[in-house]
């Protein structure tokens, strides 16, 4: 039942950031207020069907560094669903030439760039300039702002391109020109502390077998994990506004009014938590009723959402029963490009990988995924997914083509049972936090959680909407917090 309180709280955004906050707040005895611009909750965890299974078309598992989404998920009372993938090796994709990923640190720097895994990939002088970065002195790189700058910089080129970029664009959907230093936590203190890159990847490295660290699901996929969150919501009594467009937010003497598309009329309320940006952001008063804009919550100027696609594909074919490209397969940069390239730059064997959707399955079926798209960052063009705005049939084919490849497999059509897509849209970051004034302070009552601040991935995204809402909490236990007036309450 919900707790009689006299603040009212919104939660801007619908997705497992917006989800986690508005729990935390209404189990903790808050009205809140959750506002989603689309019709469906998850946000980038998206559940779909084939053959009678579930499955993830969006993020199907989690870092377990931290230890934050597996504290949540035992708080909700699913610590029996998680599961770790299944100890396959996952390859990568070089201008044709498949090769198993060899033993890596963090974001898919080589633990031994000079085994022959390595040497497979990025070959004998690439290897060595690999290895040779303890050598170099600790000015090298110091200046790097982006993950692309300092592998560069501290590995040379082919370690970058042929094997951290490939990591990178797959696991966060980001060119590693446009992911900063502290998108990949942990790492940049590690390096600063040790002096070789090396080393700082090495020693983050959860399992020596793992591309890009050691990560869980949850059997019947993530989408168990929004469907549970929605449920205790509603058991919590919370509020939620399903197609609403916020557009703005502003500061007055009685809170933080929103404006919406779908509510009419602005509400306010005491707190307000932002886990995505705003189109025309956030104002704050100076002076009795004048409002005055600023550029709080700022994103780059010229930065623009990238528009991603997952395509599903269930197959019939016991060649695959094999694995021949293990839980994956990552595409550099070089397979996507000349005369005959590979669009997707991502391939999951999903059944492969999960033994709770591989028991689902029947004999000789198996459930991929392809991914399609990236963001590229303020200075390039973000490369949308190739497949968005064409028709069922032609992503169809493009999918095929790109499987086969990518598993070294002529697919036929009649081994396709079925096929689903789902759509995501990646926000550009918060880059800075640029005000007129002050912001995000406690006494503000406006607080930021999400991908957009926290950087990508569960593990980065559900401990910053926890401490956003704890935040929010402290801010409203407070005697000096301003409680909406009951005029602005909805009726």
């Amino acid at each position: 039942m919900h707790t009689d309180s006299p603040h009212r709280v919104a939660v801007v955004g619908g997705g497992i950031a917006g989800l986690v906050a508005s729990w935390e707040l209404a189990r903790a005895g808050m009205k809140v207020d959750l506002f989603e611009r689309d019709q469906v909750l998850g946000g980038r965890i998206s559940n779909g069907e084939l053959g009678g299974s579930h499955y993830d078309l969006g993020a199907e598992s989690f870092a377990t560094r931290g230890g934050g989404v597996q504290r949540l998920v035992e708080d909700l009372g699913l610590a029996g669903r998680i599961q770790a993938p299944l100890t396959r090796r996952s390859w990568v994709l070089n201008a044709g030439a498949a090769s198993p990923l060899p033993p890596a640190g963090a974001i898919g720097i080589p633990v031994s760039p000079l085994g022959i895994e390595a040497r497979r990939i990025l070959g004998f002088a690439g290897a060595l300039r690999c290895a040779i970065e303890p050598l170099l002195p600790r000015r090298i790189g110091a200046q790097a702002s982006t993950i692309a700058d300092l592998v560069g910089a501290r590995l040379g080129s082919k370690a970058l391109s042929r094997l951290v970029a490939p990591v990178v664009r797959g696991v966060y959907s980001t060119d590693p020109a446009a992911l900063p230093l502290s998108a990949v936590p942990g790492l940049e203190s590690a390096w600063r502390a040790r002096g070789t890159l090396r080393a700082a990847a090495r020693a983050q490295r959860a399992s020596n077998r793992s591309a890009g660290g050691a990560v869980a699901g949850l059997s019947g996929g993530l989408g168990v994990l929004v469907a549970h969150l929605e449920n205790e919501l509603q058991q919590f009594a919370v509020t939620v506004h399903r197609g609403a467009h916020v557009s703005a937010a502003r500061e007055t003497t009685d809170g933080i009014r929103l404006e919406t598309q779908a509510m009419g009329d602005a509400e306010t309320y005491d707190a307000v938590i932002l886990t995505v940006p705003l189109e025309e952001g956030v104002a704050q008063p100076v002076q009795g009723d004048a409002l005055t804009r600023s550029g709080s919550f700022d994103v780059a100027r010229d930065a623009q959402p990238a528009e991603v696609e997952v395509v599903a594909l269930l197959l019939d074919d016991k060649r695959l029963n094999s694995a021949p490209r293990g839980t994956g397969a990552l595409v550099a940069s070089e397979a996507q490009q000349g005369p005959s390239p590979i669009r997707a730059k991502a391939l999951t064997h999903a059944s492969a990988k999960w033994q709770w959707l591989d028991e689902e399955l029947p004999p000789n079926h198996h459930l991929i995924r392809l991914s399609y798209g990236e963001f590229q960052g303020r200075s390039s063009r973000n490369l949308d997914a190739c497949t968005i705005g064409l028709d069922d049939d032609s992503v169809r084919s493009i999918a095929r083509t790109d499987a086969s490849r990518i598993l070294g497999i002529d697919i036929e059509e009649s081994s396709i049972v079925g096929m689903a897509r789902q759509r995501h849209t990646i926000p550009p970051r918060r880059t800075s936090l640029v005000t007129d004034g002050p912001r995000n302070e406690p006494t503000s009552g406006l607080f930021s959680a999400g991908e957009w601040v926290s950087g990508t991935g569960l593990a980065a995204v559900v401990p910053s909407a926890r401490r956003a809402a704890n935040d929010c909490l402290s801010h409203l236990s407070s005697p000096n917090t301003v409680t909406a007036k009951n005029g602005d309450q909805p009726g």
